[in-house]
């Protein structure tokens, strides 16, 4: 795989359990590895 990026990804994520994906994926580099970049964003509540 190529390590640049291809698409961009921006996601809003609630810092809870199921979150955990996203944040592993940015953090550990399995979505650069893939062609992805990933943007996160820690969202206070469900309404934002």
């Amino acid at each position: 795989m190529s390590t640049t990026a291809s698409h961009q990804v921006t996601a809003g994520f609630m810092p809870l359990f199921d979150s955990a994906v996203l944040v592993a994926a940015d953090e550990m580099g399995f979505a650069a590895r893939e062609g992805i970049a990933l943007k996160l964003h820690r969202e206070t509540s469900w309404a934002n």
